[in-house]
């Protein structure tokens, strides 16, 4: 079950939902500019991205034709909050909210192709962040921003001095990703780093969107503990084009044909 790590394809990283505490009105104002703020700051600007997304996804889907969809493309929110992430990480620099910042604006920048702007990001999450957790994402992407002189070089100081679970969990996804690319999916070992993967990290979010390294690894375990050639297939209920049930145990012995498919 072989997954692309290609961070650019990812739809953005994931948000979660923010509101101010009950009691907040009833605090002293935050001081413009101070910690606080910043993170208050990060945390708005991450509910009006995912709002943003939600609704321009809407529009998408009802768009008339590829045309419109074209237009819409231009309003892009990750093309529009992008200088906002900028600002902020600026504004808060060397915190663990520019970090997050900085991790955004990379994601960001790849999805509305600004590779300039993710490049820079990249440079300055190693320049003062190499100890974040954020710094997960750079796992995937030092290669792609950083170059084959540089890119490699900084994996090794981020392996060295970075010992947060999210940058261990990409960093064993990428050791599972090596493995079944050199060995082949089939290999022996893949199943211990999968079982670790799951035991180890199964809770954690890859960089960006909502899948977890449990499920991911559950996924690819699934496979090959009941999917694999000389395995019985796992039993499922399904109705035919007359509408009657039938149960693939009900075939059991002889020879069956199961096509797969879906519209999105």
């Amino acid at each position: 079950m072989k997954r692309s790590a290609v961070w650019l394809m990812a739809l953005g990283a994931s948000l979660g939902a923010w509101a101010l505490p009950v009691h907040a009105t009833l605090q002293a104002p935050t001081k413009q500019g101070s910690p606080d703020a910043q993170a208050t700051k990060l945390a708005g600007l991450d509910k009006e991205l995912a709002l943003a997304r939600k609704s321009f996804e809407e529009k998408m889907k009802s768009a008339k034709d590829d045309d419109e969809r074209e237009k819409l493309g231009e309003e892009s929110p990750d093309k529009l909050f992008l200088p906002k992430y900028q600002a902020l990480a600026e504004e808060a620099k060397g915190s663990e909210t520019a970090a997050k910042a900085l991790k955004q604006v990379m994601l960001l920048a790849g999805n509305a192709g600004d590779m300039d702007a993710a490049k820079e990001a990249a440079k300055v999450m190693v320049a003062e962040h190499l100890d974040s957790p954020e710094a997960d994402l750079l796992v995937f992407a030092a290669g792609q921003l950083l170059g084959k002189k540089e890119g490699p070089k900084a994996l090794e100081e981020l392996k060295a001095k970075n010992k947060t679970k999210p940058v261990a969990a990409a960093l064993l996804f990428m050791e599972v990703q090596k493995v079944g690319g050199e060995k082949g999916e089939d290999a022996e070992e893949l199943h211990a780093l999968y079982e670790k993967m799951k035991k180890d990290y199964g809770t954690l979010k890859l960089p960006w969107g909502e899948e977890t390294y449990g499920g991911m690894a559950d996924g690819w375990l699934f496979v090959a503990d009941n999917l694999s050639i000389g395995k019985t297939a796992p039993g499922f209920e399904a109705v035919d084009e007359n509408g009657a049930k039938w149960k693939l145990e009900d075939y059991r012995g002889k020879v069956v044909v199961i096509d797969f498919w879906g519209e999105w």
